[in-house]
């Protein structure tokens, strides 16, 4: 893999990263878009620091622990949600308005 290979691939993260979540993405697309962009990037850097003669081992290693921050950064919005009261239903009735019985 060449280095401009790894600079296209970082650039389509980023781009993956955006699409996944425009418009009416949930917190949770976003947390697992923003998990998959961290790892995605931790080994893409790893790939870089081989090319560059240092160890990317580390980086790959690093990569899952990495992206449970987008975990813990969506926790308490999680969590939040856990206990919300349910929305409230509108009761409709059987019985046409304005019709006499």
């Amino acid at each position: 893999m060449s280095i401009r290979d790894i600079g296209t691939n970082l650039h389509g993260y980023v781009d993956e990263l955006i699409e996944a979540v425009s418009g009416k993405s949930s917190d949770e697309d976003c947390q697992h878009a923003l998990e998959r962009f961290i790892q995605s990037t931790y080994h893409s850097l790893g790939s870089l620091s081989w090319y560059l003669g240092a160890d990317g081992e580390v980086f790959s290693r690093e990569a899952v622990p990495a992206s449970e921050i987008a975990g813990e950064a969506y926790f308490e919005v999680m969590r939040e949600k856990e206990f919300e009261p349910a929305p409230r239903r509108r009761q409709y009735s059987a019985v046409a308005v304005g019709a006499s019985l």
